[in-house]
This record gives C-alpha cells, sequence and structure tokens, in this order.
C-alpha cells in the first residue's frame, strides 16, 4: 500500500513589514518519498513549481495573501493541499477632529482620534502647552491665554505608532486672550487750551477702543493708532480720562487724571465795609473769591506778605501801625496771572488830654 501525497510547509512568521519577502519565512518539507510534484498558488493564482517555494513579496501595507501548495503523489494516490495566510502589517494614518478651532482662554478644546484603522496602533499626543497623553481617545484639553494678552496659537501634534512605521497629523488651536487696556498721555497738566496726545499700547487685539475724556466727549476707534484731543476750561478742572478695551473676550478699562487750568482768572478779594476801617491794633478778614487760580501771594503793604492755595479761603491780617494800606492779592495757575486790590484804613488810638487855666479862679 503506498502512502497518499503530502504538501507541508511552514513559516517562522506570518506577519510583517513592506516588503514582505515570503521566500524568506516559509520552509518546505518535501516528502519525496511519496511526492512526484509540487504546484504553488498566491491567491488562487499559480507562481511555480517544484519542491522549493518559488518566492512572493508582498509590497503594500495591509496586504494580504494566501498561499497554496499542491503535492501530487507519484504512486497515483490521493493529492494533497496546504494553505497559509500571509498578511503586512497595516500602517495607521493619524487623523483627529476638534471641536473648536479658535475661542477665548482658557479654552476646553474636546479632541477625536479619526486615525485609521484606529485599533492597529499606539498613539502620542502633544498638546503644544506641556500636556501629553498617550490614550487613544484623550481628556479634553484646556488651552490658557497668553500671560502677556496676546493671541496664541498651540500646536497639536498625534503620532500613531505601528511595529512597522510611524505617521503624524498635525493642527492647531488659537487662543484669544482679554484685553489689556494700556495708553499713554504725553502730558496730565496744563493750560487750556491744552492738546494732549494720547498713544494706545493694549493688549489683546483686535479690539474696540472707547475714550472717555470725562467732560462728556467720547472717541471710539477699532485700531490702536496715536490721536490727540484738546481740553477747554473757563476753571480749573481735572478730567479723567479713561479707556476702554474691549474684544470677545471680556472688558478692562484704565484712567488717567488730567489736571487743565484756565487761562482766563478772576481775582476776588473781599472785605466787609465794617472792617476797611478801625483803630489800630486793627484785625481784618480778607475772603478771596477768586476763580480760575492755585496759588496766592498776599501783599498788606506793611511789610507783611503770605501765601494760599484754596479758592475760596479766607486771610486774617493785624494792621499794627495806623495808616492807609493798598492791600494786593496776586492770583496764578501757571498759566496766567492776575491781581486786585482792596484799601484798609488805620486809624491811631485816640490820646486823652485837658488843660485848666488858673486865673479864671
Amino acid at each position: 500500500v503506498n502512502p497518499d501525497a503530502k504538501a507541508e510547509f511552514s513559516a517562522s512568521t506570518t506577519s510583517a513589514c513592506i516588503p514582505f519577502e515570503l521566500g524568506s519565512v516559509i520552509r518546505v518539507t518535501p516528502y519525496a518519498d511519496r511526492n512526484q510534484s509540487y504546484e504553488w498558488f498566491a491567491n488562487g493564482i499559480s507562481i511555480g513549481t517544484g519542491a522549493d517555494f518559488p518566492g512572493y513579496t508582498l509590497s503594500n501595507d495591509g496586504d494580504l495573501v494566501t498561499i497554496k501548495l499542491v503535492a501530487v503523489s507519484k504512486y497515483g494516490c490521493e493529492p494533497d493541499t496546504k494553505e497559509m495566510d500571509f498578511s503586512t502589517v497595516k500602517n495607521v494614518q493619524a487623523l483627529f477632529s476638534k471641536d473648536m478651532a479658535e475661542g477665548c482662554g482658557p479654552l476646553t478644546v474636546n479632541l477625536t482620534n479619526l486615525s485609521s484603522p484606529l485599533s492597529g496602533g499606539s498613539y502620542s499626543w502633544d498638546f503644544g502647552n506641556g500636556q501629553t497623553s498617550t490614550s487613544e481617545q484623550p481628556a479634553p484639553v484646556i488651552f490658557q491665554p497668553h500671560p502677556l494678552n496676546r493671541d496664541t496659537t498651540y500646536i497639536i501634534t498625534l503620532r500613531a505608532n505601528t511595529a512597522c512605521a510611524a505617521t503624524i497629523y498635525t493642527d492647531s488651536v488659537k487662543v484669544r486672550p482679554k484685553p489689556l487696556a494700556v495708553f499713554s498721555p504725553d502730558k496730565t497738566i496744563g493750560c487750556s487750551p491744552l492738546e494732549v496726545n494720547f498713544s494706545n499700547q493694549s493688549l489683546g487685539m483686535p479690539n474696540t477702543y472707547t475714550f472717555d475724556f470725562g467732560n462728556g466727549d467720547k472717541v471710539v476707534k477699532t485700531d490702536n493708532s496715536p490721536f490727540s484731543y484738546t481740553f477747554l476750561t473757563s476753571k480749573t478742572d481735572t478730567f479723567t480720562v479713561k479707556l476702554y478695551a474691549q474684544n470677545e473676550c471680556g472688558i478692562d478699562s484704565s484712567s488717567y487724571d488730567i489736571v487743565v487750568y484756565p487761562n482766563t482768572i478772576t481775582p476776588e478779594l473781599v472785605i466787609n465795609g465794617s472792617s476797611s476801617y478801625g483803630c489800630a491794633p486793627l484785625t481784618v478778614k480778607f475772603d478771596n473769591n477768586s476763580t480760575g487760580a492755585n496759588s496766592f501771594l498776599w501783599d498788606f503793604n506793611d511789610g507783611s506778605t503770605a501765601t494760599s492755595s484754596v479758592s475760596p479761603g479766607s486771610m486774617q491780617h493785624t494792621f499794627t501801625q495806623p495808616g492807609t494800606y493798598v492791600v494786593k492779592l496776586t492770583a496764578t495757575n501757571g498759566c496766567s496771572t492776575a491781581s486786585t486790590t482792596e484799601t484798609v484804613v488805620v486809624y491811631p488810638q485816640p490820646t486823652a488830654n485837658f488843660t485848666v487855666n488858673k486865673s479864671q479862679y
């Protein structure tokens, strides 16, 4: 009794990286005592004959082939076949989506891994903000605004790794900051009309800028170009200039006080009529009702002077010697000077005196 044919081969591995040369892993057991011929097939197509494997190469990742050996008996007995499947490692194409491309910080972004095939590899995430992950599907990522209030673009990188290759996919997220209002006037004190040049160094652009000049006037700008504004006043005044910087993420403000003095001063020196004369020593109260000034010099015309800085305000002075005194008040504000006078008459104290004529007695 003669044995049937026997088809027998083995492989050291059935899956590998491209190019996968099957001839390097297939080993044939020929069974020459019973086999007369051998024919090899790849996916049903003949690729050669003989006891030695003729060779076959898988050149594309994810390829699959079925290798079949048909052995024919030298005795006319039953033939035999054997099949084995071989494949190449499928490279994973890295890909992900994001639910937010731009927004105000802190910005929470959900990332979805769309790599294909998803289960075919391992993953390394770099979110560009110092955080990383090896999860297939990462947790929501929080992107902080820049500490210097400027736009920040975070580059997100996904690396998909297999035993044979790695692919990389990148995308980005833009994080907008809240604005920071910063502006500079070139002067904060002066005389009317006072022209002030403003420069705008605000951060967090693009912003809308509203300048409120503290007198009912406002200017709205959409860029940070410099500009000037002229303050007018007929009295000493303080204008609080405030800048509001606003974008889609919020609003911020800053302010400066601008002190403006008038170019016209009205000096007013007042004394009660009954106080404008009297006997020495005479103490007189002077009322300063001047407008537009912030510095005052008093000259009492008796060698004494005094200064003050408040109006309305009062000043007392005592005249110790009889005489006529023209008291002068000089008012100034750094822009202009004006003066006015009042006259005070001081009489000497009366002296009691009498005589007697003795001849009459």
